[in-house]
């Protein structure tokens, strides 16, 4: 019997594991017959627009000689149709699939998602899952709705075990969910190769709740405002975040006013010595150790080991402080809150 002839929608790391594992299962196992990758466009970016700009997963389809389509528009996804595809898999491809190639296919569509669905609809389940410090996650095998994302059958789910709430980022999350929900794909396609048909929906538990993108306004850390555990997450979940330093500097060029530091490498302090716990007394007030720069938080203490203070290149936290009087003049060592 001839494998399957799969349309595979994908862009970021999340799709490319899941892609990885199709390819070592599906594909090996011959329930797959012919696979094209489907990529966005490229395009221009960086310095002059000189670069060409390429999904990651487009990388990927050409270390493992695949076929290389491209597709963005709904016409063009539409015009697939000629392909005679048996199935379309979409992962994080961030774009709805138009119902008219859908109904082309022999078996619908499929997609991954990493949640618990119908709990984290929408595009940033793991960044939802971490900020919100859920204690139980996992992922969710689902047939593709014509009209509205991740409103389809849910035909697969499955816990992750391995999932750890304190220390996750978003990365790391999204690689364990796809190290879970690639094989969970397989089964499915394995499924539809025997039997001909999409396997049964399963019941689930869940309630729904919808993900949207993370706002920019949490990228900014009110010390008044976040606890320590708050801001850990917000950096497991968002990568750096930012805040304000008042500044007075009077030579030339004189400046009054707020910069932005863009804080990285940023982990939790369970303890500091009373002499630090003496100088850091309001959340915001920071000093510097041997090996980062301790703030004050609402409730604690985290270390930040580089930053990167606005209209400079990114420091350790001791060429951090020795620049402060240059750039910031004679001013209390406190992060602020911009809320203008």
């Amino acid at each position: 019997m001839v494998g399957l002839k799969v349309a595979y929608f994908g862009s970021d790391f999340f799709s490319i594991r899941c892609l990885d594992h199709l390819m070592n299962l599906s594909f090996k196992q011959h329930h797959i017959g012919t696979l094209d990758l489907i990529a966005k466009h490229s395009k221009r970016g960086g310095r002059g627009n000189k670069q060409i700009l390429e999904t990651p997963i487009v990388s990927y389809a050409k270390l493992k000689q695949l076929n290389i389509l491209r597709a963005e528009k709904n016409s063009e996804i539409e015009s697939l149709s000629a392909n005679s595809y048996d199935l379309a898999i979409a992962v994080s491809y961030g774009k709805l699939i138009p119902q008219t190639f859908l109904k082309s296919l022999r078996y619908g569509g499929l997609n991954v998602h990493p949640s618990l669905l119908p709990k984290y609809s929408g595009p940033a389940p793991l960044q939802h899952t971490i900020l919100n410090g859920d204690s139980v996650t996992g992922v969710t095998v689902q047939a593709l709705h014509p009209t509205t994302f991740d409103k389809g059958s849910v035909l697969k789910q499955e816990v992750c075990h391995d999932y750890r709430p304190d220390s996750e980022t978003t990365e790391s999350l999204g690689l364990k969910l796809a190290d879970l929900g690639g094989p969970l794909l397989s089964d499915v396609v394995k499924f539809t190769f025997d039997n001909l048909i999409l396997p049964e929906p399963v019941e689930t538990s869940n309630e729904y709740s919808y993900a949207p993108k993370p706002s920019p306004s949490l990228y900014q850390i009110n010390w008044n405002v976040l606890s320590t555990t708050e801001i850990i997450r917000r950096f497991n979940a968002l990568g750096p975040l930012y805040t304000f330093k008042h500044c007075h500097v009077v030579k030339k060029p004189p400046f009054t006013g707020l910069k932005r530091v863009i804080l990285d490498k940023i982990s939790p302090i369970a303890d500091i010595s009373s002499n630090l716990s003496a100088e850091l007394t309001t959340p915001g007030m920071f000093t510097s150790v041997e090996d980062g720069l301790i703030i004050k938080s609402l409730d604690g203490y985290i270390k930040v080991k580089s930053l990167k203070f606005q209209g400079f290149g990114s420091q350790d936290s001791n060429s951090f402080m020795a620049s402060l009087p240059k750039r910031t003049g004679d001013s209390v060592h406190v992060f602020l809150f911009n809320d203008s």
